[in-house]
Order: structure tokens, then sequence, then C-alpha cells
């Protein structure tokens, strides 16, 4: 607010899922000031539609995707004007912001589409086979597994996977 921002920043709330496209592609800039975070689908999202990411820096998290000075910002964490500094600079240079956006999708696109995401696993899987990823110890030593801890049918409800007469 003391940035002169607050007319250009609104807070939506929950979204219904059919609506959160529609609202990622009326925004300029990802928002996600976390100290925690696995993989953040809401940044891939984000980034898929042209909104710049201004997110905490968690290594091997988001600096992973979002290349800073590139594709989004990454201020540290708890670092409220780094955060709002970041916001300020994309508000006010539209060619930056327009550059940032464009990066950010095409990131998302090389990395995360269906087929960046199969040369990857082809990449993994070929240096699997190559003997890259040797095993610390030969499985062989392991225990066998219980098929019985594998039961897929305990986590669906009744009557699911059971053939109906119709059907036989």
């Amino acid at each position: 607010i003391s940035k002169g921002l607050a007319a250009s920043i609104e807070f939506l709330g929950a979204c219904e899922n059919a609506a959160v496209r529609d609202c990622l592609r009326k925004a300029a800039v990802l928002l996600m000031p976390s100290f925690h975070e696995g993989l953040p689908i809401a940044l891939l999202e984000g980034m898929a539609e042209g909104c710049v990411p201004v997110v905490t820096r968690l290594p091997g998290v988001t600096d992973v995707d979002v290349e800073a000075g590139r594709s989004g910002f990454l201020p540290e964490a708890g670092d409220t004007d780094g955060f709002a500094d970041a916001i300020v600079r994309l508000y006010s240079d539209p060619a930056l912001l327009e550059r940032m956006s464009q990066n950010a999708h095409d990131t998302v696109v090389r990395k995360f589409s269906v087929e960046g995401m199969a040369d990857e696993y082809m990449k993994l899987i070929s240096a699997g086979l190559e003997g890259r990823y040797p095993l610390r110890r030969s499985r062989r030593l392991q225990l066998p597994v219980d098929p019985r801890l594998l039961g897929w049918r305990d986590y669906f409800p009744a009557g699911i996977g059971k053939r109906s007469k119709k059907s036989v």
C-alpha cells in the first residue's frame, strides 16, 4: 500500500476450480510468499497462463522452475520489501512484465508439457539402463514385498471393480 499499488491489487480468496484458469489469465503476477512447499502446482499453473511469479526462494523447489530476473523474482522468505519491490518493478516496466510473462510460460511448456515430461522420463530411463544410477545395494538382499500390502481394492469404495450382471 505504501508503494502506491493498492488500486491495482485484488484479493479474490477461494475460487471455484472452473474459475481458476480465468482468474490466472487476468492476473499479471502470481505472489507466493511461502515458507515451505513441495512442487507448487499453483506456481506452474500461473506460469502456464503467463503470470510472472514473485515467489519465495525455496532451494530445490521454486528456484528449479523460476529463473530469478528472467522468468520471475525469488525474494528470500520473510523479505516483504523484496516482494514489494519486485511487484513495483513489474508494474512500472510493462516491457519487463511482458518479457518475463513470456519466459514464465515458455519455461512451463519446455519443462512440464506432456512432450517435455516424456523427454525427461526418457532421459531418466536411458540413464538408468546405462547404469548411471546404480543401486546402493543389490535388490537380492532386500526382503520380498508382501503383495497383500499392495491391495488396491482397499482404497476404493465397495462395489468398484466388481462386475455387474449386465457386463458379464
